[in-house]
């Protein structure tokens, strides 16, 4: 957590975040294991799946510069919902001062959510993107498991 605030609270966001991305990583990497039988093709897969999540999360290109058909992706995107979280959490109450005998803050955490897009007033504007993550999670761990169970057993 270099440079991010220390506090409690903010810590706890930061490590459930963490946490539920790299849930929603091995669900997702378990479900195309389960899927696909060779592991060259199981990790092109997984590398194309993560790569356009990150492309679409918004943290790479402006969502609003991305065609509108193509909008959608970005409300399947893991990356999306774990960097809004970790933005909100660490933006929502900062203020960006020069360092010098003036104490001009030219520049607010609010104005920095705001010229993102992200809707930060509440505290469901934050847990909105952790539920998003835990139902994706949810998700790709049944279909996995469906995947599983529709193995053909060989004795």
């Amino acid at each position: 957590m270099t440079g991010l605030e220390r506090d409690i609270g903010k810590f706890g966001v930061f490590l459930i975040t963490i946490f539920m991305a790299s849930l929603f990583g091995s669900s997702m990497c378990l479900l195309v294991a389960a899927t696909v039988r060779l592991f060259s093709v199981a990790v092109i897969i997984v590398i194309l799946n993560f790569l356009i999540m990150m492309l679409f999360s918004g943290y790479l290109i402006a969502l609003k510069s991305v065609f509108s058909w193509l909008s959608w992706l970005q409300w399947i995107s893991a990356f999306r919902f774990a960097t809004n979280m970790l933005t909100m959490s660490e933006f929502r109450n900062i203020d960006f001062c020069l360092v010098n005998p003036t104490n001009i803050c030219p520049l607010s955490g609010p104005q920095v959510l705001i010229n993102v897009g992200l809707d930060y007033t509440t505290n469901w504007d934050l847990w909105k993107n952790f539920l998003g993550l835990s139902i994706m999670t949810v998700g790709l761990l049944l279909l996995a498991y469906i995947q599983l169970r529709r193995i053909k057993k060989t004795k």
